[in-house]
C-alpha cells in the first residue's frame, strides 16, 4: 500500500512534470473510484484548468487546479501515478487521466480499484472531515510536538504511529522501517518511552521518510532498508541475522529481535 514516502514521490513527479500544462481534457475510466462527484462533473471542472501546485496529507495527494479546486487522490492498495510526456506508452490499470494540451498525460492507475478520486475546495476541510492527525513532515510538526502527542497515546508504539487520527501517513510497511531503525521492538508500551526516547524516535521517522524519498520509494533502490527484506527467510539489514515476523494490530510485522529485543 502507498504510504507517505511513496505519495510524496508521486507528488514530486506532478511538481516536476506538469507545472503549469493545461489540461485539454480529464477522462474517468472507472467512476466506481469517484468520491462525491460525478464522471460528468469531474471531466467538465477540469477541462482548461491549469495545474498550479501539488500537495500532500499523509498518505492524500492534492493537485491544485486554481478555481477548479483541487484534484483529490488516495491510492488504496495498489494505486500510482504515471506521467507519459506524449501519445505513446498505456498504463495497464488506467482509472482517471489528465491530458494534458501538449498531449502529455497524467495517468492514476489502481488495479485493485481501492483508491479514490475527488475534487474539493479547501484541503483542510477534507482533513478534519476524515478525522486524520498531522502530517509528520509538516512545518508545525517537531521533536517536541511529537514528543507530547506520543506522551497521550496508550498502546504499542507500532500502534500509535499506525494510526491515521495520531499522525497521518505512515503505514504498517514504513512504521516497521523506523522502529528498526530506532532499535525499538514493535510491541513496546508507548508508556515506557521517555522524552529522549520520543524524540530519538521522531528524528529516526524523520531521516527515514527523507531517505526513503531520495530512493524513490522504489525497494530495489533500497537493499538496506527492511522493506526489501520482508517475506519469508529475510534477513536484517543491519546485523544480518534472521528477522521474525508477529502480529501488531492484526497486521504482519517483520522485526529484528537482535537489534529490536524480544518485546
Amino acid at each position: 500500500m502507498p504510504e507517505l514516502p511513496d505519495v510524496e514521490v508521486f507528488r514530486l513527479v506532478v511538481e516536476d512534470t506538469c507545472l503549469d500544462r493545461r489540461v485539454h481534457r480529464g477522462m474517468v475510466s472507472d467512476p466506481a473510484l469517484l468520491a462525491g462527484i460525478s464522471k460528468e462533473k469531474l471531466e467538465a471542472a477540469v477541462q482548461g484548468a491549469a495545474v498550479q501546485s501539488a500537495k500532500r496529507h499523509g498518505k492524500h495527494l492534492f493537485i491544485g487546479l486554481g478555481e477548479a479546486g483541487w484534484l483529490e487522490l488516495h491510492f488504496g492498495m495498489t494505486g500510482f501515478l504515471q506521467f507519459f510526456p506524449d501519445s505513446r506508452g498505456a498504463s495497464s490499470h488506467e482509472r482517471f487521466r489528465l491530458e494534458f494540451n501538449d498531449s502529455s498525460r497524467l495517468v492514476y492507475d489502481c488495479q485493485r480499484k481501492l483508491g479514490q478520486i475527488g475534487l474539493i475546495q479547501d484541503i483542510e476541510s477534507l482533513v478534519r472531515r476524515k478525522g486524520l492527525g498531522p502530517d509528520p513532515c509538516a512545518e508545525s510538526m517537531d521533536s517536541e510536538r511529537f514528543a507530547s502527542m506520543l506522551s497521550k497515546k496508550r498502546g504499542s508504539v507500532k500502534s500509535a504511529l499506525m494510526d491515521q487520527s495520531f499522525l497521518a501517513g505512515i503505514g504498517n510497511v514504513y512504521a516497521d522501517e523506523i522502529l528498526l531503525a530506532a532499535g525499538l521492538h514493535p510491541r513496546t508500551k508507548v508508556q515506557i518511552l521517555g522524552r529522549q526516547d520520543s524524540v530519538r524516535l521522531y528524528e529516526t521517522m524523520q531521516s527515514t521518510i527523507s531517505e526513503a524519498v531520495r530512493r524513490g520509494a522504489d525497494p530495489e533502490q533500497m537493499p538496506d532498508f527492511l522493506v526489501a527484506q520482508r517475506g519469508k527467510d529475510g534477513k536484517c539489514p543491519r546485523c544480518g541475522g534472521p528477522l521474525e515476523k508477529i502480529t501488531v494490530s492484526s497486521r504482519s510485522t517483520y522485526f529484528c529481535p537482535h537489534c529490536q529485543g524480544e518485546g
